[in-house]
């Protein structure tokens, strides 16, 4: 499958994750435990400890084994119970993880029963993610935000990402959004000019664009713009008037509140405080940076 387009889109959809625990729970359960034919709204992760099962996803059969992870997508159709008469001993969480209008895990695709790898970690985030969840307070919640974060990212790192595809028409208007900005960075860009590029009214536009990259339009290229930025301060030798004309900034004074505003440094400090050598090979050029 060709990512190159849909892995620049999904990382900026990822700086609007919003992770959310809904339940987290260790249990054993019977020979008679079982469901069928569900299409659960949220995601589940189980974490198999002991025993034998049989759980069908969007019509694949899984036998998951003691060690193992499996992970249903939410709304996904599935099927589930116990065999042999054995018990069967899990951990396991329901969870969201919104990324726009989708769940993340309807924007990539990962195999879904895989080896945990390091059995006792996931263990121990279990339990921590147990904990935190029976407590009250804003500590508790952002704790059990960071272990469901770092949960998936055990998961991930142990499976190859694949991005879907939205529907054609989507996926090409939302990768050519990002396209236009990236390529103008050096120049004034407004919402009714980005509303125009996918024909769209503007005042619909902006709750589009808002719906799928997570914050409105302006915000996102503010937001661009620090990051480009960011890269030629520490990784060209260009002047900082340099670097404020080619992210659309013709007065230097005005470039620096704005970088000082997004970044809380001056364009002088950060590239101070930037690791690494500089490295005059990275040039600006005339037409906004390429990726």
């Amino acid at each position: 499958m060709d990512t190159s387009a849909g892995q620049p889109l999904l990382t900026d959809l990822l700086q609007s994750l919003q992770p959310n625990l809904l339940c987290v729970y260790r249990s054993q359960v019977g020979p008679d435990w079982g469901e069928r034919d569900s299409v659960p709204p949220y995601n589940k992760l189980y974490y198999i400890c002991e025993g034998e099962g049989w759980i069908q996803i969007d019509g694949i059969d899984y036998y998951p084994k003691p060690g193992q992870l499996v992970l249903v997508p939410s709304c996904s159709a599935v099927s589930f119970s116990a065999l042999n008469g054995r018990p069967y001993l899990k951990y396991w969480c329901h969870f969201t993880t919104t990324a726009g209008p989708l769940d993340l895990f309807q924007r990539i695709n990962v195999p879904l029963c895989i080896d945990a790898g390091d059995g006792n970690g996931i263990i121990s985030l279990f339990e921590s993610l147990i904990g935190w969840n029976a407590e009250e307070g804003i500590v508790a919640r952002l704790r059990e935000k960071l272990g469901l974060l770092e949960l998936l990212a055990r998961y991930l790192e142990q499976a190859p990402i694949g991005i879907l595809k939205l529907q054609d028409k989507e996926w090409t208007r939302l990768s050519g959004l990002r396209q236009y900005i990236e390529e103008r960075l050096d120049r004034p860009i407004s919402v009714n000019e980005l509303a125009d590029c996918v024909h769209l009214h503007p005042n619909y536009f902006i709750r589009y664009f808002k719906q799928h990259f997570g914050m409105p339009p302006l915000q996102y290229i503010s937001r661009k713009r620090a990051e480009h930025a960011k890269r030629l301060l520490a990784l060209s030798a260009s002047s900082v008037k340099e670097v404020a004309a080619a992210v659309g900034f013709p007065d230097t004074s005005r470039f620096t509140r704005f970088f000082k505003k997004e970044t809380g440094l001056t364009p002088t400090e950060y590239r101070s405080n930037a690791s690494g050598p500089i490295r005059p090979s990275v040039s600006i050029v005339a037409d906004g940076p390429s990726d």
